[in-house]
């Protein structure tokens, strides 16, 4: 048995020791670690705003504890048009503003994240490069709503992000190639602020890398691959949705554990290398619990009659 598992690990080891150790697999990992303070902040505003402040939740609803009957004394209609109710509703917008960039923003910010650390390991200005990619994930975002000027909510949270870490990594590939480019580097006179040499150093770089993804969104909108026009619901028909159905039952739930476990066996983190799964999938079940009012806490047993 000794010997097996000798063999075993001479030949998963040299394997899982480049997995851990690979330099774009990491960055994936940081930029979810940098991100984590809002997704905790984002989700206490969200228990506050959903189970607290709720006038019909957990706390004060007539199904959970009940307390709104208890401070108001009121029930039905008259409950509905109280001032109580009113408050707490300006109380939830509050919250709900904290929330959404925790998790309504969610995509925005890891392209912005994702990119910094690929600009990092790739020897890019990582400033820039973050910049740009979140300019190019703008471009490949739908930018009206209803025939009306403005951005969708939709394409910028846990929804998009896939789409947030393709566009990083093909936008941070192009911009950090082209700006290695001595050829189309704009170079201005020692006199120049280093700040302003280094805008026009890498001018011409944003300039092709923002016009690839122009064309690319183009392309999109005119072809409507499978009936979209957007990328982000082009990735989420195709790859996104069927993966959220298979990740619900029990087998991939077993799988993902032994995947956890397999990598621990190993002494590599085993909770790091599939937070990607952890994201790009759970995380949107998750964002939709809050639309279902999250009626698996209301238990008789909280009720306090």
């Amino acid at each position: 048995m000794d010997s097996i598992v000798s063999k075993f690990e001479q030949v998963m080891m040299p394997l899982a020791g480049k997995i851990s150790g690979n330099k774009y697999l990491l960055a994936m990992r940081d930029s979810f670690s940098m991100l984590l303070p809002f997704i905790i902040v984002g989700s206490f505003f969200g228990i506050i705003e959903w189970v607290v402040l709720d006038p019909w939740g957990t706390i004060m609803g007539e199904n959970g504890m009940d307390l709104g009957y208890s401070i108001t004394g009121l029930r039905g209609d008259a409950y509905e048009t109280s001032g109580f109710v009113a408050a707490m509703k300006i109380l939830q917008s509050l919250c709900n503003n904290i929330v959404t960039v925790g998790f309504g923003i969610f995509s925005f910010l890891l392209v912005a994240a994702f990119s910094y650390r690929l600009g990092s390991i790739w020897g890019g200005d990582k400033f820039a490069t973050a910049l740009t990619s979140m300019g190019a994930f703008i471009i490949m975002t739908p930018q009206t709503v209803s025939d009306v000027g403005g951005f969708s909510l939709e394409y910028f949270g846990n929804k998009g992000v896939l789409t947030s870490m393709i566009v990083a990594t093909l936008s941070s590939w192009i911009f950090i190639k082209l700006s290695k480019n001595e050829k189309i580097r704009i170079k201005m006179p020692d006199t120049v602020p280093p700040a302003v040499s280094k805008s026009f150093a890498v001018l011409i770089p944003i300039f092709i890398t923002l016009s690839v993804f122009t064309i690319l969104a183009t392309i999109i909108v005119q072809a409507q691959f499978f009936g979209k026009t957007a990328l982000n619901d082009l990735i989420y028909a195709v790859f996104q949705a069927p993966l959220m159905g298979f990740s619900q039952g029990i087998g991939f739930s077993l799988l993902y554990q032994f995947i956890i476990w397999f990598f621990w066996w190993f002494g590599i983190h085993g909770l790091l290398l599939p937070r990607f799964k952890t994201w790009f999938i759970c995380r949107r079940s998750l964002q939709i619990n809050p639309a279902m009012q999250i009626t698996f806490f209301q238990m008789d047993f909280l009720k306090l009659d």
